[in-house]
């Protein structure tokens, strides 16, 4: 089994406020392979996709999805929250 090795260097990150989503891409310095594949220096790399919501709104998509039981805790000044929801 092979080693794996990846460098990236410089995030970018593009968005698309009616879906909630956010592109996070990197790019590859100078010259990186990964799971057998070369990528030239510069090269861009989609790396994940990050959605983000409003506490009310993710309720809603909650329930609409039919998640009628939730609860969800919020960080000091409602940054980040967590949601259990059955």
């Amino acid at each position: 089994m092979g080693l794996a090795v990846l460098c990236l260097a410089g995030k970018r990150r593009t968005g698309d406020p009616a879906s909630h989503r956010a592109r996070l891409h990197r790019s590859s310095s100078p010259v990186s392979a990964a799971a057998g594949r070369r990528f030239a220096a510069g090269e861009r790399i989609h790396t994940e996709n990050s959605y983000k919501y409003h506490a009310r709104e993710f309720r809603e998509l909650l329930a609409r999805s039919g998640f009628n039981r939730v609860e969800n805790w919020a960080s000091q000044g409602e940054g980040f929250f967590v949601f259990y929801a059955r």
